[in-house]
């Protein structure tokens, strides 16, 4: 009896990109290029994630009505493209956030809701115990307007002198340790603060890595507002199917221009701290 033939376990075979794929990628790249040179400077102004599932549905519905955006006078082939510069997207944040744990962003997180806290404190104490008080409410009112990591560390020590100058008037507000101990802190977690900015500004691969990241994230806002501008007008008589292009998530961080920072300026690596 012959014997039988074993059969050799089957290797599965890498596949090869496909060459749509690569020439779609390239063309995200040569997008890429076209942009400002200050591009790779400017933070997302919502977060990431919310940007991907945004671009998520109006990529899908853009494929569906495809027949009537491709009749207005736009650039066509920003809805094919959309879904691959979503997806540079998700993989350059992800790279970043790798990066950062280089740098001790679960510490770096912790004493910003330290420093937040005391900041909503010391704030707090200030508007009530000095509300007789012009200039210190001045500077109350600088304080108030931003909340970018830059302006926090900026508040932190400007709240931390307007406490301990005007102590004795504070020895009322529920402070830990009394007003001179809570200014003393706020100064520590500024300092801090400033250092772990520095840190992560200095590292080449990390600003190279969120300046590709912050590149993208124009490209992907700046394809859904054309797409998004074609399909309100395409499909203006079907609110039904206009819905998934509506703008979902709000940006809640245009907020009034604030004084002069003195502290280092997280324009790429701190900025998106809390995304």
């Amino acid at each position: 009896m012959a014997n039988k033939k074993t059969k050799k376990p089957a290797v599965a075979r890498a596949r090869k990109p496909s060459r749509k794929t690569n020439k779609t990628d390239a063309h995200v790249e040569r997008a890429l290029g076209s942009l400002p040179p200050d591009a790779g400077q400017t933070p997302p102004n919502i977060p990431v994630a919310a940007a991907l599932q945004e671009a998520n549905d109006v990529a899908k519905a853009a494929k569906r009505h495809f027949a009537k955006l491709r009749k207005l006078p736009f650039d066509h082939t920003l809805v094919p493209m959309l879904p691959k510069v979503a997806e540079a997207l998700r993989d350059a944040e992800t790279e970043w956030r790798t990066l950062r744990k280089r740098f001790g962003d679960q510490n770096l997180a912790s004493l910003r809701k330290e420093a937040e806290t005391l900041k909503r404190d010391l704030f707090a104490a200030g508007r009530y115990f000095l509300r007789a008080d012009g200039a210190a409410q001045a500077l109350l009112d600088a304080v108030a307007e931003g909340d970018g990591l830059g302006d926090l560390i900026d508040d932190l020590h400007v709240l931390a002198d307007v406490v301990h100058a005007q102590a004795q008037k504070l020895r009322g507000a529920d402070l830990v340790g009394g007003p001179e101990k809570a200014a003393g802190r706020a100064k520590t977690l500024a300092t801090e603060l400033a250092n772990a900015v520095s840190a992560e500004n200095t590292d080449e691969r990390a600003q190279r890595a969120i300046a590709r990241r912050n590149k993208l994230f124009m490209l992907l806002n700046d394809a859904l507002r054309e797409i998004r501008e074609a399909a309100r007008y395409a499909l203006r008589h079907d609110d039904a199917a206009l819905a998934p292009f509506r703008v979902r998530y709000a940006n809640t961080r245009q907020r009034p221009k604030k004084r002069a920072s003195t502290s280092p300026a997280p324009s790429t690596t701190a900025a998106a701290a809390t995304e």
